[in-house]
């Protein structure tokens, strides 16, 4: 027998051997030397003593008997051995260094930097401190020796980059082993360091990105503050050219000085692809600004059934005679801006009857049969530019009122024409202030066609929306300035106007950007002066003119 083949870790402690007895259940090896009982297996050794139940002292003979236990003869007599046959359990608690990353269910760490494995295990007869728990490395499909783990912690260094497995499992006294366990572990190459001051050893791809995103926090650190100088700037130029926003009068045909009545809108919109709407308020209420912002959304509106085409027609002044030569003057030259229209279809616009007839010869009859063209254009150019959806021409007549003055013939031609030859093409948005429903026939009223919404003044919260959106990023209003103007106009968009027009002025007049309730009295004394009381008869107030000031684009309703 020889022992230079076997590790140094292996060997017994004593000098001399007695004996030796290959287990035949294992393949291990028995020793019986001058200091005691050993055993060894092609993964470790380990000794037995007192705690295991067999005495000190030498041991000369080993012998195993027909049920699997052992007999050992020593200086101190004979003792009887009956192993038991559970299995220990082993788990990995923890991996720490080599700056480890779980992804999913392997790891990730870095190349040539110590990785720690530290364990928990146990058996139900044998104590801790005598179980052993071996490690070993598989690469590429190789595996390594098995190690034994140090008090169930075990180190080790990943030399190079690659795809690591590690196994380990538990052994216990009567050379039971645990089911082996994996973990895999991906070993990436340490990243390049720089040393940066107060931070100490940072990674170059960190330092990059500290360096990018300082760049961008100063740059927009810098984009911020040239944007606060300039507002400032457009704030003292605003203030020194005198801007003012606000205009009384003019109906607002911009979108983005629209306000208050989106939600009026939106309900015209939703309910304009099978129906007509007829609407109906007081002089200056927002009609006419509200027809106009109608015509925008009609524009940009994306219904999958229909696409709407919106042509905006002002009555006001017109006469019988011209009513059904101006309508169809309106709808073809609505139809002409369109884009890319196809030569032929603007030879059958030139081709129109309304092109060659007089007012007094243009009835209802060739009024019909123009229709009928401009309806055909529309279709055919639909199907090439918005395919899939039926056209809806909506007529928004202002000045309604007018009509209600007009012969009842002239009424019931306009309720045929919607009712019947064209009722599924075409609708109608129509204003008026108090359009008359005097009907002493036998047919139907035109204005039956029509479903009716009245439009109301503005609650308290549209009527500050009003004051304070144009003039915001520019001007402020004091609260109590907003207080007295809400209370004084009733809700009146025209009104509100007024008084933001002239209280502004006060305010630039005296080179400020704060309208305060100094400037809205100063308004509200000129508002007297010219003769319209600040509350009270709308009508009467409307009917005795306007301000004689400057008017500017701004947003009314």
């Amino acid at each position: 027998l020889t022992w230079q083949a076997l590790e140094s870790g292996r060997r017994t402690t004593g000098d001399r051997i007695f004996c030796l007895m290959a287990d035949p259940s294992d393949g291990s090896i028995w020793i019986g030397s001058e200091t005691g009982l050993a055993r060894i297996d092609s993964t470790g050794r380990t000794t037995y003593d007192t705690e295991d139940g067999i005495q000190t002292g030498s041991v000369r003979a080993i012998a195993v008997d027909r049920e699997g236990s052992y007999w050992f003869g020593g200086e101190r007599g004979l003792a009887y051995y009956e192993p038991e046959t559970s299995m220990p359990w082993v788990r990995l608690d923890q991996m720490s260094g080599a700056k480890l990353e779980q992804d999913g269910s392997s790891w990730q760490a870095y190349a040539e930097q110590p990785l720690t494995f530290q364990f928990s295990f146990g058996d139900l007869q044998t104590n801790q401190d005598k179980i052993a728990v071996f490690v070993r490395s598989v690469e590429n499909g190789q595996p390594e020796a098995w190690v034994q783990a140090s008090d169930g912690e075990y180190q080790l260094t990943l030399a190079q980059p690659g795809h690591y497995t590690f196994e380990f499992k538990a052994r216990d006294q009567a050379f039971n082993y645990s089911p082996v366990t994996a973990v895999d572990v991906t070993a990436i190459p340490v990243p390049a360091m720089i040393s940066v001051p107060l931070l100490g050893e940072v990674e170059v791809r960190i330092f990059q990105l500290l360096v990018l995103f300082g760049s961008l926090a100063i740059f927009g650190f810098g984009y911020v503050s040239f944007e606060i100088v300039q507002h400032r700037r457009r704030i003292v130029a605003a203030v020194e050219r005198g801007y003012n926003p606000y205009i009384s009068g003019e109906p607002v045909r911009r979108v983005d000085m629209f306000f208050g009545r989106h939600d009026l809108l939106r309900r015209i919109v939703s309910t304009l692809h099978n129906n007509s709407i007829m609407i109906h308020g007081e002089r200056r209420i927002g009609k006419t600004t509200l027809l106009y912002q109608l015509a925008n959304a009609l524009q940009e509106v994306e219904d999958e059934e229909f696409w709407f085409v919106s042509v905006y027609i002002d009555l006001e002044g017109t006469t019988e005679e011209e009513f059904f030569h101006l309508l169809m003057d309106e709808i073809a030259q609505t139809v002409r801006e369109l884009p890319e229209l196809a030569p032929e279809q603007i030879e059958i616009l030139n081709g129109l009857l309304n092109l060659h007839l007089a007012e007094n010869q243009y009835t209802d009859r060739e009024f019909n049969r123009d229709l009928r063209q401009i309806i055909h254009i529309l279709e055919e150019y639909g199907a090439v530019q918005h395919r899939g959806c039926q056209v809806r021409l909506i007529l928004l007549m202002d000045e309604m009122d007018t009509l209600s003055r007009f012969n009842h013939l002239i009424q019931q031609q306009l309720r045929r024409i919607f009712m019947r030859d064209f009722a599924a093409t075409l609708g109608a948005v129509v204003a008026g202030i108090e359009i008359s429903k005097e009907w002493e026939r036998v047919e139907s009223p035109w204005f039956n066609l029509f479903n009716e919404i009245a439009m109301a003044p503005f609650s308290t919260d549209e009527a500050i929306q009003l004051l304070t959106e144009p003039v915001r990023g520019y001007y402020m209003f004091e609260p109590d300035a907003l207080d007295f103007i809400v209370e004084h106009s009733d809700g009146r968009p025209y009104r509100l106007q007024q008084y933001a027009l002239e209280a502004v002025n006060q305010m630039l007049h005296h080179k400020r950007r704060v309208i305060t309730l100094a400037d809205v009295l100063v308004a509200h004394e000129l508002i007297q002066l010219s003769g319209q009381q600040p509350k009270g008869s709308w009508g009467e107030d409307a009917a005795r003119g306007e301000l004689g000031v400057p008017q500017t684009p701004a947003p009314a309703t």
